[in-house]
């Protein structure tokens, strides 16, 4: 059931970044391993936050999934929600996770600075609620 191909990846992590939620729920219970990341680091949770799939997400936290865990640029399912979703719903299964608001990729960008970025008032406003710091420098200073 962990079997990988020829890019690191697992049914888990395909189920995932199809936003799949059955094949995902019926992936962990068969046991699939969550954390099982692709060549490039990224994990299911990455998956399936790329996805925009707050319903695989929960499934794979509740499953034991690493919050933190990072890909080969250092991001997190939240850099990868902050960079692609202007929709703060998908913060909340994260943000009830614990996951840290204020990691910074390989840049140096955190999810604030991104949501700044990208002119999201909504995610601006949920992450500061959640203890993003606002006076964080990226890689350039």
């Amino acid at each position: 059931i962990n079997d990988i191909d020829w890019q690191g990846r697992t049914a888990l992590s395909w189920a995932a970044a199809r936003g799949d939620a059955h094949s995902v729920q019926l992936l962990l219970s068969h046991g699939a391993d969550p954390n099982l990341s692709s060549c490039k680091g990224s994990s299911p949770l990455q998956f399936s936050a790329r996805a925009r799939t707050p319903d695989c997400m929960e499934l794979l936290l509740a499953a034991g999934a690493d919050i933190e865990q990072q890909n080969a640029w250092s991001q997190t399912a939240m850099t990868y929600v902050t960079t692609l979703s202007d929709e703060p719903r998908l913060l909340e299964p994260l943000l009830r996770a614990g996951a840290d608001v204020n990691h910074g990729d390989v840049k140096g960008w955190t999810a604030l600075m991104k949501a700044v970025d990208r002119d999201n008032p909504r995610l601006v406003k949920r992450l500061l609620v959640h203890g993003a710091r606002f006076g964080e420098v990226d890689g350039w200073g």
